[in-house]
């Protein structure tokens, strides 16, 4: 690894030994692509994936082909402080999913909240109540499938 690549080499043994390898190099200041393959010993099949990520100042457009395609575009509208995201997958068998998201960074909060094409719909609330404690809200919702969660949590330290 140096300023402008990164290389990293995995052994595994989960179930089954993997050995995979990746290397990211940065060809502009905005512009790196990379690449990844894995080998499962016990499958016995190897797997590749390519991407990129082009990021000048106002936003980051990335992309990621492996057994399918995903590319994601951010806008950074207000830089740290406002983005918005929309991604669009297709899976090796031609299903598509796509996303709109938005996050809102405040003086002591940060707040989430996207949607995808399945008409998921989740958000998250993030608040800074004492420079020690966090409190951690989050939903999410499918009403056609019935799904509805709800969480909290309270970090102190």
């Amino acid at each position: 690894t140096d300023e402008c690549s990164a290389t990293q080499l995995k052994y595994a043994r989960m179930g089954e030994d993997s050995v995979s390898v990746g290397y990211m190099q940065a060809l502009l200041p905005t512009l790196s692509v990379g690449g990844s393959g894995a080998y499962s010993m016990g499958a016995k099949n190897f797997a590749t994936s390519l991407g990129f990520i082009y990021d000048p100042a106002e936003f980051t457009l990335a992309a990621q082909y492996d057994n399918g395609f995903r590319v994601m575009y951010l806008r950074k509208v207000n830089p740290n402080r406002v983005h918005v995201c929309t991604d669009l997958q297709v899976d090796g068998e031609g299903q598509s999913q796509m996303s709109l998201s938005a996050e809102f960074m405040l003086k002591q909060s940060k707040i989430q909240m996207g949607f995808d094409s399945n008409m998921m719909l989740k958000s998250y609330l993030e608040t800074n109540m004492t420079p020690s404690t966090q409190l951690q809200l989050c939903a999410e919702m499918n009403q056609p499938a019935n799904h509805y969660r709800f969480g909290f949590g309270i970090l102190m330290g």
